[in-house]
């Protein structure tokens, strides 16, 4: 065991041995990271194939349009195609696919750039219900969905080409309108960048589905007489009103200069109370639209040995019933307005509180009318 040659060949196993569990280790390190990137590469995988087969739908219609066109042409002219116009209107295609795949990756690349900005500037702190709901705007969704379907589009073309596919003026025409939406795409998009540097303007996603559920609630439809859709869209517009109270709660400490863009957002939930105030009367009174909510009974209406028990053991009152709170739509919405009012006071913010009163005295009138008048009178 003393030997030069022994310690020579344990050293050299050991070696050995940590190499082979280096490399175990290195693709067991491999398989987790693949596998936790197996969702991201779904979604890839998933968003490519949707997007190449209606694609290649397009590029059909196309291709049978161009047919068509030539088939057409030749009967009215009676001649047949020069091969010179058809290849000709190939290689002014070809130039345009190249040139529109350039653009819009130059366009994809400054609409990431100015979405990273705006992202680190404004959303990096914010709650992970504001940073979601930019993540999942609408309008800007849309418009990366237009802009990596045409590269696509693009790309299946010139490939059409290269195995010897014909396309001519219909595809060409289609080609550059294709073009043309795409560089428009790309101004709505840097606009609503530039809009969601505001992060009030996060709220322009969410006004829609709280409409769209008193629309649904009201309908008096099969929908909105079973118990299951009624709670269901009273849970959407709760959602939406935590979405906008952390938008509230965001931006109160803000400079005084936008002040102007949080007015526009407590009018905006004043408005939602005036639609919901029209359309009120039309829900039935049981209805799951309102929230349940336990009612305790009162200390003067307790019994001795309720509140000796309550007392002694430190809990609440015995429950008395369950109610439906037939304001709790109008509550969240103020309870979130009541969060900027506070912010308006303390600045010494005169004028956008005098605004702000001008639009609540147009409500009070409205509160009278749909029988609202009694709880609008509380809040006051």
């Amino acid at each position: 065991m003393n030997s030069k040659w022994y310690w020579l060949i344990r050293q050299k196993y050991r070696n050995l041995k940590f190499q082979i569990k280096k490399a175990a280790f290195r693709l067991n390190e491999r398989k987790e990271s693949s596998e936790r990137l197996s969702s991201f590469s779904r979604i890839v995988i998933r968003t490519l194939l949707v997007q190449v087969a209606i694609n290649l739908v397009l590029v059909a219609v196309l291709y049978v349009g161009d047919k068509l066109l030539l088939s057409a042409m030749e009967i009215f002219a009676k001649t047949q195609t020069d091969p010179l116009i058809a290849a000709l209107s190939e290689s002014i295609l070809v130039d345009i696919v190249i040139g529109g795949i350039g653009v819009a990756g130059v366009i994809l690349g400054l609409y990431c750039s100015n979405m990273t900005s705006v992202y680190s500037s404004k959303y990096t702190n914010a709650p992970a219900t504001i940073s979601s709901a930019f993540q999942r705007d609408v309008v800007t969704n849309r418009c990366i969905k237009q802009i990596t379907g045409y590269i696509i589009f693009c790309v299946i073309i010139l490939f059409g080409c290269l195995i010897g596919i014909s396309f001519s003026y219909v595809s060409i025409i289609a080609l550059l309108f294709l073009t043309i939406r795409m560089i428009i795409t790309f101004s709505i998009t840097g606009n609503r960048m530039y809009q969601l540097s505001n992060t009030f303007n996060i709220s322009d996603n969410l006004y829609p589905e709280i409409y769209s559920a008193i629309r649904k609630i009201s309908a008096n439809n099969h929908f909105s007489n079973d118990p299951n859709f009624q709670n269901h869209y009273q849970k959407i517009c709760t959602k939406q009103f935590k979405i906008l109270q952390d938008i509230a709660a965001y931006n109160k400490d803000n400079p005084i200069n936008q002040n102007p863009a949080m007015l526009s957002f407590i009018n905006n939930n004043l408005a939602l109370i005036s639609v919901y105030w029209g359309v009120k009367e039309k829900i039935h009174y049981d209805s799951f639209w309102y929230r349940s909510e336990t009612q305790y009974k009162k200390w003067h209406t307790a019994t001795d040995t309720e509140i000796s028990l309550a007392l002694n053991t430190g809990v609440s009152l015995q429950a008395m019933s369950v109610i439906k709170n037939r304001w709790w739509f109008e509550q969240d919405l103020l309870r979130i307005n009541n969060i900027c009012v506070e912010k308006l006071c303390a600045e010494n913010d005169l004028n956008t509180l005098y605004s702000y009163l001008n639009i609540v005295a147009q409500l009070s009138s409205q509160a009278m009318e749909s029988g609202c008048l009694l709880f609008w009178d509380n809040v006051q």
